[in-house]
């Protein structure tokens, strides 16, 4: 992000996190290595952190399934719900002609 965003993001402190997993999961799940921490050694540093420790790593993806299930919706079913009032009002159809319920 340009140097001028990021300064006018760190006055807002909207959240502690900015990476999306984090902001998801309302807690740190990966690292954040922003702007000038972005090296190549810190990004290495933090792989082989994971890489090395199973346990930080099997948190990891424990979060990451956490996260998978939180966002998981009946889309379908979804759709029908949010479908049938215009549906109905034009006529076209109803639950007994085969809407999913």
């Amino acid at each position: 992000m340009s140097p001028l965003t990021w300064r006018m993001m760190q006055k807002k402190k909207l959240l502690p996190y900015v990476g999306l997993p984090n902001v998801l999961a309302a807690d740190f799940v990966v690292p954040e290595i922003l702007q000038d921490d972005a090296t190549p050694e810190n990004l290495a540093r933090a792989v082989a952190n994971l890489w090395r420790h199973k346990r930080a790593r099997q948190a990891m993806t424990d979060a990451f399934a956490s996260i998978h299930e939180s966002l998981r919706q009946d889309n379908p079913a979804r759709l029908c719900e949010a479908l049938r009032p215009y549906l109905a009002k034009a006529g076209a159809a109803s639950p007994a002609d085969g809407i999913a319920s």
